[in-house]
This record gives structure tokens, sequence and C-alpha cells, in this order.
């Protein structure tokens, strides 16, 4: 057992730091994107970065997407604090501050994103991989305690890091937002850059009002205006969410995205343009026991799999199924990124 557990050990501690090689990890950081048309709003995303094995890795760069997100929310929302410098940044906020040399100073050191991290990851004596991994090695192994890691305990441990995550951007996200601090959000309080005129909207092209909209009411599962935390978290996060109505919407938009003869459903040729080898991408890296022939259906075999009355096209309900491949949410990725982490290990091994 003993050798069983050191085998396994470090062969996932190979594909684990090769694969997340922590050189890389300044490659990861999150990108700003900016929504068209009047109801953009600043979204600082990762876009599915790889989530760091290492909790403490995963720490890290945690507060270098905070220090990313709150350079750019200032940028956008408070130049007077680069121009003047009359307030002082800080990991916990922006403040009234008298001391402008200070103030630039801060403000320097926080659009650096440096803070030393990698020069901690970099010193082989301070973070040893190999401790580490045998610290953490316990920790995955727990179901069964077998001196095993298999694929469900490999993903488990990913989908904490990875849930852990998303949290923290809703509870920062709704701190900045939520103007009365009544633990509420409305969609006048998100959209809060948006005049009364603009917010009346109703184009539901992607990112204009009435498209935030219909995001907006699918999260508001109670229907009264506002979204709590959870209700909030899901509007957020929709392709983490468990809320029928905004996975059902994000079907619609899945398919509004493809639908070139605008009838609402998707043909073959409009699965096969794109929507297919999206979901081929996550098909080749699945080694769950029901996919152990490893054979990848083509376009028409998950065409004709996915078509349930055999009408030559697809609606919201019968792309359902594949959902989490065309729009994974963060939890999906991290299931995918362990499959991935299995995937490259019987590789490994086999050769």
């Amino acid at each position: 057992m003993r050798t069983a557990l050191v085998y396994t050990l470090v062969a996932i501690g190979l594909i684990l730091f090769l694969t997340f090689d922590n050189n890389n990890n300044r490659n990861h950081s999150p990108t700003l994107h900016r929504r068209s048309g009047p109801g953009r709003r600043l979204v600082v995303r990762v876009n599915h970065s790889r989530i760091a094995f290492d909790p403490v890795v995963s720490d890290m760069e945690q507060r270098r997407e905070d220090r990313d997100w709150e350079s750019e929310y200032i940028k956008q929302h408070h130049p007077e604090i680069i121009q003047n410098s009359s307030y002082r940044v800080s990991g916990k906020g922006w403040h009234d501050d008298q001391d402008q040399s200070e103030a630039h100073d801060t403000w320097n050191e926080l659009h650096s994103l440096d803070y030393g991290d990698e020069d901690y990851l970099n010193d082989h004596e301070r973070f040893n991989i190999t401790h580490r991994l045998l610290a953490l090695f316990p920790l995955v192994d727990v179901n069964p305690l077998d001196g095993f890691i298999s694929l469900a305990e490999l993903e488990d441990w990913h989908v904490q890091i990875a849930f852990k995550r998303l949290l923290h951007r809703t509870d920062r996200e709704l701190e900045t937002v939520d103007a009365n601090k009544d633990g509420l959000v409305t969609l006048k309080e998100y959209l809060h850059h948006l005049t009364d005129e603009e917010l009346a909207n109703n184009s539901t092209e992607h990112g204009e009002p009435g498209w935030w909209k219909e995001q907006f009411n699918c999260a508001d599962e109670d229907g009264d205006g506002a979204l709590n935390h959870t209700e909030f978290y899901n509007f957020l996060h929709p392709g983490d969410s468990k809320n029928e109505k905004l996975l059902q919407w994000m079907c619609k938009e899945r398919i509004r995205e493809r639908d070139q003869d605008k009838d609402g459903k998707l043909n073959f040729a409009e699965f096969d343009d794109g929507a297919y080898e999206l979901v081929k991408q996550y098909d080749e890296y699945d080694t769950r026991p029901t996919n152990s022939t490893g054979h990848v259906p083509s376009s028409q075999e998950r065409f004709n799999e996915l078509d349930k009355n055999k009408d030559g096209l697809l609606t919201e309900d019968e792309l359902g199924p594949i959902l989490h491949k065309l729009h994974p949410g963060e939890i999906s990725y991290a299931k995918y990124q362990a499959q991935y982490l299995m995937y490259q290990m019987r590789t490994r091994m086999v050769n």
C-alpha cells in the first residue's frame, strides 16, 4: 500500500506541476471585458484560468485577481484617484487621504501586481513542491481513504477551490454594487451607470439592458425585484447555477448565437459550425468509465443523440445535456481540468 501511495503521489505530482508550472501563473491573470452598448458593465473575468491544485497558490491568485479588479474599477469609476491622488488605495478599498505622495506610491504598488508571490513560488526552499504534495495528498484522498486519488476525488478537490473563488467574487461584487447596503441588489443598482431612459431599452442583444433584464429576472427566483446573495451568485455565475430558469435562458442564448435562419432552433449545419468543436474538446479528455472505449462521437452522432424527437432540429431542452460543455462555468471547468489531469496521467503511464 505504501508503494502504491508513493507511486500515485509522484505520478500526480509530475502531472500537476508539469501542467501547472508555477512560472506560468503570471500568464493567467484576469482580463478586462467591457460590454458593448449602453448596458455595458465593467467585468473582470479569468476566462477559466487553471484551478490551482494547491490552496496556497489559489490564495495568491485570488489576491492578484482582487488587485486587478480593484485597479480596473478605480480607473473606470474613480479616475481622480490616479489623477490627483487625493485617495489612498489598499487591498480593502480606497479611502480619503491627504498624503498625495503616499497615495501615488500605493497606487503604483497596486498597479504593479507583484507583492513577491512569484518570488515565493520560485524559492524551492520556502515553497517545496514535494512537501506540499505530501501535505495535500491525504486531504484529497478521502472517499475512500485508500492510498489512491480517484477522478471523483480529484474533481471534488478542484470544485472546492473553484467554489471558494466564486463565493469570493460574489461577495466582492455585492459589496460594490449594493448602494443602500441592504444585502440585496436591484437591476438599477447593478446597472447604476445607466439613466432611466437607457435602462428602459428592451433590446436583447448581448450586453444590452434588455439582455441583462432577462438574466436578472431568471435569477430573481422569488420575483421581488431584488437579488439576495444566492440569487446574485446565480446571476453572476449562471453556468455554475442550479437555477433551472437561468439554465434554460443560457440554452436559449447558445441557440441565439448560432441560429442563422432565426427559427429558434439549431439544425445540423448550425450545430456543426462551431458548437460541436466546443463539445468535442471536452469529450476527448473524458476519462470516466462510461467512456472507457475512448470513442469521441462525431458531429453527426452527437447531433442525433441530442435530437430526441428526430425532427432534425435541436431545441433549448435538447441542448441542455451539453450546456456545461458549450458554456462551462468555473465548477464545470474545474471538473474538466481534473479529467484532463487524469487523461495526461494515463497517457504518461502508457508511454
